[in-house]
């Protein structure tokens, strides 16, 4: 037996599933007629009915600029990451505004408050020379 929940679900519904499939059909339908207009000759077309389209530069035009849209859209994120982030010997790429300093430990407790060490600690622990 299937639960209310999933029979209130939009994912399962009949209605949906043949748009679905509407717009399946509907896309393969206008692939096909771009695909004609694009390939059969000027007089093929006006002998069918076609007197009315627009010209043939458009079926290699409109393709090629939204190929080129979708690949400069990666260009543009990057770009506007790198915009973003602050420089490699920023302070802001260490710490920021909800850093906590050390606080000295209450007693009576068994674990200690948390905090951020400071940078000044890790590069004291990490590279200082060991004799």
């Amino acid at each position: 037996m299937v639960s209310d929940e999933r029979r209130a679900s939009p994912n399962t519904s009949s209605e949906r599933a043949t748009y679905g499939f509407v717009l399946y059909l509907g896309s393969y339908l206008l692939l096909g007629v771009f695909l004609l207009w694009a390939f059969l000759p000027n007089d093929w077309l006006t002998f069918i009915g076609f007197s009315y389209y627009p010209q043939k530069y458009w079926a290699v035009a409109v393709p090629v600029f939204g190929c080129v849209c979708f690949t400069m859209i990666f260009f543009l994120y990057i770009g506007a990451n790198l915009l973003m982030v602050p420089a490699p010997d920023d302070l802001r790429n260490i710490t920021d505004s909800y850093s906590l300093p050390p606080q000295p430990a209450s007693i009576g407790t068994s674990v200690p408050p948390l905090y951020d060490i400071p940078i000044t600690e890790v590069n004291k622990l990490m590279f200082a020379k060991k004799h």
